[in-house]
């Protein structure tokens, strides 16, 4: 049979007097260490960033929108390529993936990177989105402006600026959906990162921009 019978209220108070006494040990034991620490001159530091060669860089964490990492995030800079992620994220809001588009004389001699389009011949604005952003050519997003601009580049244009007012990107201007050299258009990589992390939610976008090759027919010929 077990034995239940209280403990004697001096045990107890022992008990509690012990566990107090340890308490009180193990926190001057934490009070002198820091003493010595910091007397001895020893310094914590947290980690360095990475080493970044870029004039500016921004990581951010795309589910939560956190900023992970930021260097010079909102000097402006070359809008380089940067033109085709938007030129591809209006082409998918404003028009249909299987329409055909037809290749003005202007698309098909579009400076730059090209895929050698030809005038007059009508490819879907599906594979010209693929082909801008698999390839970075210049003729395949100047005749999806033109397309989706109802054969109007400034109106296309106007269109991208529109679009990265909504994302507030503040410190975005396009001037063209190419990504050609001008003086006058810029960007920062903080509005980058807003405008990646928005076109990446559009499942469409995400899927082209995640492909690592796709058949390619231009005049009878197929190519990757």
């Amino acid at each position: 049979m077990l034995d239940f019978t209280p403990l004697p209220t001096e045990i107890k108070q022992c008990k509690r007097e012990d566990a107090m006494y340890k308490k009180s040990l193990f926190t001057s034991f934490i009070s002198i260490l820091m003493i010595l620490v910091f007397s001895s001159g020893i310094a914590f530091a947290l980690p360095s960033g990475p080493d970044v060669k870029a004039a500016s860089a921004l990581l951010m964490d795309l589910e939560k929108g956190q900023i992970l990492y930021s260097k010079d995030a909102d000097k402006k800079i070359h809008i380089a390529s940067a033109n085709k992620i938007m030129t591809t994220l209006v082409a998918l809001e404003k028009g249909v993936l299987n329409s055909e588009v037809i290749i003005s004389n202007e698309a098909a001699n579009a400076g730059g990177s090209v895929l050698y389009l030809k005038a007059g011949v009508g490819y879907t604005l599906e594979d010209l989105l693929y082909a801008t952003i698999l390839t970075s050519a210049n003729d395949a997003p100047t005749a999806i402006a033109e397309y989706i601009g109802s054969g109007s580049i400034d109106k296309f244009v106007e269109y991208m600026n529109a679009k990265a007012r909504e994302l507030n990107m503040k410190n975005t201007y396009f001037t063209n959906p190419t990504g050609l050299y001008d003086s006058s258009q810029y960007t920062t990589a903080g509005d980058i990162a807003i405008m990646m992390r928005y076109a990446l939610s559009n499942t469409t976008f995400k899927e082209i921009f995640s492909c690592k090759g796709r058949p390619w027919v231009n005049q009878g010929e197929t190519s990757i």
